[in-house]
């Protein structure tokens, strides 16, 4: 074991400016060199230093490059589009169906409930009653539904709820005064 006064020593006799704190342990790694074979090469710890923040970099920012389910898991080989969903839903009140879509709109406070863009209409609201809860940064991301679609009149004060949950500002919750009758789905899982 050596000493920090030996590192000290050593350091001092082989003039080297070691910028990191002194460590009181006995380094005994391959590519240290036998003239400094009790202190770490400055520049060979500066250059495993780079390489383990690299490293630790590149994973950290795939942990969102990999679909997850929040809820139930379920099979999305038959999901179908949701202007699809919307045609399919013409003359019905109730259909099981897995859909794939846009987000368009997220609750920011929880991530409780999100819109489906549906280029032929209005988007489709879903919820899943706080089963679970999905990111609130998912906008614009691709989700794929499982539950069931219906038609659902959605009162004034749930609208400005969700206005406020989308963070939209007073004057925006303020204009909405009338219930809107809208296609909906309850899903019992999110894959996102």
């Amino acid at each position: 074991m050596v000493t920090k006064q030996r590192m000290r020593f050593i350091l001092k006799k082989e003039n080297l400016k070691l910028r990191l704190p002194l460590i009181a342990v006995r380094m005994d790694f391959p590519f240290a060199t036998s003239k400094t074979h009790d202190v770490l090469n400055h520049y060979t710890m500066q250059k495993l230093f780079t390489l383990l923040a690299f490293i630790f970099l590149a994973t950290s920012c795939m942990h969102d490059a990999v679909p997850k389910f929040y809820g139930k898991q379920f099979d999305t080989a038959r999901a179908i589009t949701v202007n699809e969903l919307a045609q399919k839903m013409q003359g019905q009140t109730k259909m099981d169906a897995v859909v794939k879509g846009k987000v368009t709109s997220v609750c920011k406070a929880e991530g409780c409930w999100m819109n489906l863009e549906n280029t032929a209409g209005d988007d489709v609201f879903v919820d899943w009653n706080h089963d679970f809860n999905v990111p609130i940064n998912c906008e614009n991301k691709t989700a794929i539904i499982n539950g069931y679609a219906f038609y659902d009149t959605t009162t004034v004060e749930e609208l400005k709820h969700f206005a406020k949950d989308e963070g939209k500002s007073q004057e925006e919750i303020d204009l909405i005064t009338q219930p809107k009758p809208q296609l909906a789905f309850k899903a019992t899982g999110v894959k996102l």
